[in-house]
């Protein structure tokens, strides 16, 4: 971000701003995976290098002008420096006064968690895994901050200096990118295996639900490339693939940000997305008096602040409701916006709007349709967010029961036949779901009847968010001593509960008989179900 230079006397250096670009390079060097204070470590890495050609002679030159800040320049000398330290500490609030001033927006709020991974203990008996997850952390980190960098070329307030160099910057990021994926191919793929259950384990880390699996990427980097135009975004597909997760991470992921939110209903107002106005005491005020304040909805509050706003269920709004929003769909940085009651908002940087919805269907009859004036507009920049394959399925179910140190507490028989069993099982029933239950699949669950005809499922489906709460009470089950059932029979208690909870008869019979088929549900009599 482009900051104007701080007006002050001359020679006078405004510290608060040397501090404040100083932390700009560290967070730019965060975004890289460096360390400034073992620079010379990681200087003939990818990220090093991007670091030392476009970054280190700035950074030199402002730990220079930061090492000329020294208190015996301040106030007259004392015993103690007190008044030395009182006149440092209020230039410095009077620079910081006049550094603020110049800004246009607030910085990032930089959110980072650390991954709940014993890496020490990998390594140690795997020496060989670190150097290929370091090649393919290289990967991810310079991708993203090719694509932040992206952000800051578009964004109409940053300065023609940064654009130029950042768009030199990308030729070496991409450069970097290149050779670290050449690199990968030539790596032994068992470990280009292991790192990447490593990789799945730090993203269910960070963001508790997501794995960025080859398919998840191919939508991430999708929602990215369509942010980076500024048009809204319509993410639809079946329930359960994770539209809204989705977007709110990509939300976080891509600008830094956390997104604001709309959760859609018919009783929807104006008011709940633009804002009201409202009345508060006056403070500081003796007298009892009050006085008006505008109260910001989300779509107000992501425009002024410059974030994304998700529209959760979008298609649940009524089509009038859908009508006033559609307004806002071609606002860009600098437009100008009336909301009715809180005056006129400004729309910032980084403002974007995502939807995320299930279209009106046969599985949805009681969402609305789209107007046609508000479908058009999403006909360039919809994404379809499918059920991952059977295959990325369980390797997500396989990281899920990994121990910090990447070991497993799991059989052989569990390992090689349960997962792969119940990762065929979802998809099974996710196709009979969203498609046609598959003819072969019908046959080997013995559920066509006397005419040849069978069921396909009308609201019964499995998810990865069903899968992921079982998985997780079998890991607190066998944390707490709660249990001595096997994997399997523990498993068919979950799918007696689901299948007698709100299910059509015609989805019972099928989703048991596709169990049944591929080995579960042996453990249960006819009567249980």
């Amino acid at each position: 971000m482009e900051k104007l230079p701080v007006n002050t006397t001359e020679n006078e250096e405004n510290f608060h701003e040397v501090f404040e670009k100083r932390l700009e390079i560290k967070k730019l060097a965060k975004e890289l995976g460096l360390d400034v204070q073992a620079l010379e470590e990681t200087k003939n890495t990818p990220e090093g290098r991007i670091f030392d050609i476009y970054y280190k002679s700035d950074f030199d030159e402002l730990n220079k002008k930061a090492s000329a800040f020294k208190i015996s320049d301040f106030g007259q000398e004392d015993s103690s420096n007190v008044e030395r330290l009182k006149d440092a500490l209020k230039t410095i609030k009077k620079q910081k006064t006049q550094y603020d001033s110049q800004l246009s927006e607030n910085e990032r709020k930089i959110l980072e968690d650390q991954a709940q991974i014993d890496y020490e203990k990998i390594f140690a008996e795997y020496g060989d895994l670190k150097e290929v997850l370091d090649t393919k952390n290289t990967v991810s980190v310079l991708k993203d901050f090719r694509m932040k960098r992206m952000f800051e070329i578009l964004n109409p307030k940053i300065g023609a200096n940064i654009k130029n160099k950042n768009e030199k910057i990308l030729e070496s990021v991409q450069m970097e990118i290149e050779a670290s994926a050449d690199k990968l191919q030539n790596e032994d793929q068992t470990l280009i295996r292991q790192a990447k259950f490593l990789e799945y384990k730090r993203n269910l880390s960070e963001s508790g639900h997501i794995c960025i699996t080859p398919s998840v990427a191919k939508d991430l980097e999708a929602i990215g490339d369509r942010m980076l135009t500024g048009k809204p975004v319509f993410l639809h597909g079946p329930t359960g693939t994770g539209k809204t997760s989705l977007a709110r991470f990509a939300a976080i992921h891509f600008t830094g940000k956390d997104s604001e939110m709309v959760y859609c209903n018919p009783q929807t107002k104006e008011s709940n997305v633009w804002g009201k106005t409202g009345i508060r005491p006056v403070p500081n005020s003796s007298s009892g008096a009050i006085e008006t304040v505008e109260i910001y909805g989300p779509l107000a509050k992501a425009m002024s602040e410059g974030k994304v706003v998700i529209f959760d269920e979008f298609s649940s709004l009524q089509s009038e409701q859908m009508d006033f929003i559609k307004g806002v769909f071609m606002a860009k940085p600098g437009d100008k916006r009336n909301i009715v009651g809180n005056g006129v908002v400004e729309v910032q940087p980084g403002f974007q709007m995502i939807f995320t919805a299930n279209i009106k269907s046969e599985k949805h009859p009681e969402k609305n349709e789209l107007p046609h004036q508000v479908s058009r507009e999403f006909r360039p920049n919809n994404i379809k967010i499918n059920y991952i394959d059977k295959e990325e399925a369980y390797d997500v179910m396989l990281t899920r029961m990994l121990n910090q140190d990447g070991s497993l507490d799991m059989s052989y028989y569990d390992l090689n036949v349960t997962l792969p069993n119940l990762a065929q099982v979802m998809s099974e029933i996710q196709e009979s779901y969203t498609n046609v239950t598959d003819k072969e699949v019908v046959r080997k669950a013995g559920a066509l009847d006397a005419s040849g005809k069978f069921h396909s499922l009308e609201k019964f489906v499995m998810t990865q968010g069903d899968i992921e709460a079982i998985l997780d009470l079998w890991n607190i089950e066998k944390k707490m001593k709660k249990t001595k059932k096997s994997f399997s029979e523990f498993l068919d208690q979950c799918f007696k509960t689901a299948l007698t909870f709100d299910s059509p008869t015609g989805d019972h019979m099928l989703v048991a008989k596709i169990l049944a088929s591929c080995g579960f549900l042996l453990t249960l009599t006819p009567k249980e179900l």
